[in-house]
């Protein structure tokens, strides 16, 4: 350690501390230490430990850029084991997803566990589908559970706007329907509603086609959001995915609910990286564009708290843990640029007092 920048310098024999004074210090030290520690939160480290019940659920998120579960199948294991969803939302899966091969990497991951897997795979988005699996029994939606599609006016701007080579693109195709999928999982006495959705990718200005189709998608997956709610009786609402915030935070102040009256606003989850300081979902090392955050969490506040959350990463697991689970440092960033959101949720009508 560097004596130039180490708080507690070693004392020289010309000190005038006494060794009873140094004793008296450092109980006192000690003492105040475990007080503040009181007081604070726990960290994203922390958060990995949290025990599940049917008071908490813990929800992970993820853009998986295909069909990791099928393609990388050991990776996407090991990574569930570590994390130990309740529920797991996925994005951007190719529509030759079947409910059988995600069930089949997620069953056993927790012995301790013998819930099975609901699973629910959105048939609106094209190639760009959104899964929901949960330990819970699901209802689908009665508003998401088709081809949701984009509204005529808006398309026909969209379809202007893009060159030949964007038509040809068929991640750029508006047929499939905007990529998005709700259902409501049934956790004891309780009724979640989520909404999972993948919003329209790249860009960056702020008023090119990208971001324009970006806000329409929110548009209609705000409105369906809320003429779900007018049907259904929920106690929490969660909306996760890959956000693609390229350009502006338009499409998730839409998705929160702030440009309207307020109704059922949402609040977006604070995630961390395991080193508390880190904030960034999609890793744009070795690219033209910054590391930033594209995938989000955002949650009904009036239903659900926060409990703990962190930004799951291969990069920032230690070695032994790593090699527990049969992964590498790289993993992660060779699975997907898009990294997991793990978040641990509580009700609120079942705080104490």
């Amino acid at each position: 350690m560097n004596k130039d920048i180490c708080p507690f310098r070693p004392l020289t024999r010309g000190s005038f501390l006494t060794r009873s004074k140094i004793a008296r210090m450092k109980v006192k030290f000690i003492v105040f230490a475990a007080i503040i520690l009181l007081f604070v939160p726990v960290s994203p480290a922390k958060a990995q430990q949290l025990p599940q019940s049917e008071q908490t659920l813990r929800l992970v998120s993820w853009n998986t850029s295909g069909n990791t579960f099928v393609t990388n199948k050991d990776s996407f294991r090991a990574i569930m084991l570590h994390t130990r969803p309740d529920i797991l939302v996925l994005d951007e899966v190719l529509p030759s997803a079947t409910a059988e091969q995600l069930r089949e990497v997620l069953d056993g991951i927790d012995p301790q566990d013998d819930r099975l897997w609901n699973i629910d795979i959105g048939i609106s988005g094209g190639r760009q589908r959104s899964v929901i699996a949960s330990r819970w029994p699901i209802e689908k939606s009665f508003s998401f559970s088709r081809v949701i599609p984009y509204p005529e006016e808006p398309r026909k701007i969209i379809a202007e706007q893009m060159t030949e080579q964007d038509h040809l693109w068929i991640r750029y195709a508006m047929e499939g329907g905007i990529p998005a999928n709700a259902a409501i999982v049934v956790i004891a006495g309780h009724r979640l509603l989520v909404v999972a959705v993948d919003l329209q990718c790249c860009g960056g200005e702020t008023d090119d086609w990208q971001e324009y189709r970006r806000i329409i998608e929110a548009k209609e997956i705000r409105r369906l959001t809320i003429l779900e709610l007018s049907m259904r009786k929920v106690d929490g609402t969660i909306l996760a995915g890959d956000l693609n915030a390229v350009a502006t935070l338009d499409p998730v102040e839409l998705l929160l609910g702030l440009r309207k009256a307020p109704q059922h606003r949402l609040l977006k989850a604070e995630i961390l990286h395991l080193d508390g300081l880190s904030d960034w979902t999609w890793d744009g090392r070795g690219t033209q564009f910054p590391s930033s955050i594209l995938d989000y969490q955002l949650y009904y506040p009036d239903g659900l708290r926060v409990e703990n959350a962190y930004v799951f990463d291969t990069e920032d697991l230690d070695a032994e843990t790593r090699a527990s689970l049969g992964l590498q440092i790289e993993t992660s960033n060779q699975i997907s640029r898009h990294r997991p959101l793990v978040v641990d949720y509580s009700w609120r009508d079942t705080d104490s007092g």
